[in-house]
């Protein structure tokens, strides 16, 4: 049973932004269920270092894992596991600027999601909708799929997922010009994450301010923001 616990312990580095020890704990989890020949965690484990080489940019490893990893979940059937690799790709074709096959993979993604009633995954799949919506320029639809979202965590009382839910509908406030709105969403997402908690968000929600500031044309305060971004950046 040791491959699943040092898996959470990688998902964990990986939201500290730490990709160096995340992947040390993914491959050590993935040696554990390749001996054990646990399928499941083959599975995850693919996935999950498939998302770490998203997360810096290497889109071709990234979506070899995603693919390595659907091939093992389809071959025992497990309907979680394939949200969850769905969802990888829908990110994965979204970054590469093909949106319709990134949607395609986020519809089949809440499709399994809602067949599951897992709300957290529902979550996840809605936002990942506005995400590809947004790049589709379609604005409504888009904060449409994060509004759904929010009803969802507010039921679940994620202030976490509240706070990643916002800060997606307020990158799509600020690309509409809508600074004011997008502001002071940023402000309130960073009263809430901290760098610790959720690297990714936070500097998400950082940027969006520093965006804002520069719009607001206070550009010692966005360049201060952005210093501070790349610094963390580069940890």
């Amino acid at each position: 049973g040791l491959s699943r616990p040092l898996s959470f312990i990688g998902l964990a580095k990986a939201n500290q932004g730490d990709y160096t020890a995340a992947l040390e704990y993914h491959n050590r989890s993935l040696a554990i269920a390749a001996e054990q020949k646990d399928t499941i965690q083959l599975a995850h484990g693919h996935n999950n270092i498939g998302r770490i080489f998203y997360d810096k940019g290497d889109l071709i490893r990234a979506y070899n894992e995603f693919v390595h990893a659907r091939d093992l979940f389809e071959s025992i059937d497990d309907t979680p596991g394939l949200a969850y690799v769905y969802r990888s790709l829908s990110d994965v074709f979204e970054a590469k600027g093909d949106y319709v096959k990134a949607l395609d993979n986020a519809k089949k993604a809440l499709l399994l999601r809602k067949d599951l009633g897992d709300r957290r995954a529902m979550v996840s799949a809605y936002m990942e909708m506005g995400l590809v919506y947004q790049e589709l320029d379609s604005t409504e639809l888009a904060l449409q799929q994060f509004r759904i979202a929010d009803s969802i965590a507010s039921v679940m009382r994620d202030k976490l997922t509240k706070a990643e839910i916002n800060v997606g509908m307020a990158e799509i406030l600020c690309k509409e010009g809508r600074s004011p709105e997008a502001g002071a969403i940023a402000e309130e997402v960073l009263a809430v994450v901290t760098e610790n908690s959720n690297q990714k968000v936070f500097l998400r929600a950082r940027l969006l301010l520093a965006r804002c500031q520069i719009y607001w044309e206070r550009y010692p305060l966005a360049s201060t923001i952005l210093e501070k971004v790349y610094n963390s950046s580069e940890l």
